[in-house]
């Protein structure tokens, strides 16, 4: 799991196949990096962003855009303003790719004041985080997204462990839906994640009409004992390292 390795700038930022670097800011600091940024939009997502009825949400979807831009352009060499999206059958988001640029991927959540964007050369990526709610029903939800095993061991777990394993278990389950380009298209139910197992594990997902079953490797991370996430990467052998911009 990466727990305190966040530091200040990667070492390279050229990653390698068997590397996943993961970003983190906070998107409430107007004047960092991950802050304010709107020239750097799109029209499409400025147009976006003008349509949230909170300013609140508006300041968070632009800085979010923004710290995206901003370091994808890092590994990219081009300006933040010109790198151009696609999406994907599910609307996952993808570069366009260009002769002569490495074929970078990547993924971002984020939620409330945080941002994560996870990136990778060669393989399909995921991450996922959440703020864990002590108060949360674990068990209701459980029951609506998990198969009937997890939901079967999360019973037998005492209450205060049952709320973490259930946020450990989601966050697996989110990164991996994610990194599939899937989302909740597919039946989350159909996916067996391994109740607190160690971090990193092999997750083989479920074959999807023709294709065959895909291996991911799922590592955890932590930002604070109560904001916890996972990175799923597809195959097998790849590291973590995060970095944060402006400081965890």
């Amino acid at each position: 799991m990466v727990r305190t390795a966040w530091t200040a700038r990667l070492p390279d930022l050229a990653p390698g196949v068997d590397e996943v670097h993961l970003w983190h800011t906070r998107v409430d600091r107007p004047g960092e990096e991950g802050g304010q940024g709107g020239s750097l939009l799109s029209a499409g997502e400025r147009d976006r962003a003008a349509h949230f009825r909170r300013e609140v949400d508006r300041i968070r979807y632009v800085a979010v855009h923004a710290f995206l831009r901003r370091t994808l352009a890092r590994y990219l060499s081009m300006s933040a303003d010109a790198i151009d999206f696609i999406e994907g059958p599910a609307g996952k988001p993808a570069l366009t790719q260009m002769s002569g640029e490495p074929d970078l991927r990547f993924n971002l959540s984020h939620s409330g004041d945080h941002a994560f964007i996870a990136v990778t050369i060669g393989r399909e990526v995921g991450v996922d985080f959440e703020v864990i709610q002590p108060d949360v029903d674990a068990l209701a939800l459980a029951e609506e997204v998990f198969s009937a095993d997890i939901c079967k061991a999360l019973r037998l777990l005492p209450s205060e462990a049952r709320v973490h394993a259930f946020y450990r278990t989601w966050t697996r389950l989110e990164a991996v839906l994610k990194a599939r380009g899937v989302g909740f298209s597919l039946d989350p139910r159909s996916a067996q994640i391994p109740l607190e197992a160690a971090s990193p594990l092999s997750i083989t997902s479920v074959k999807d009409g023709e294709s065959e079953p895909l291996v991911w490797t799922v590592h955890d991370f932590e930002l604070a004992a109560d904001i916890i996430g996972a990175v799923a990467v597809e195959g097998e052998g790849c590291q973590i390292l995060a970095c944060a911009w402006g400081g965890a």
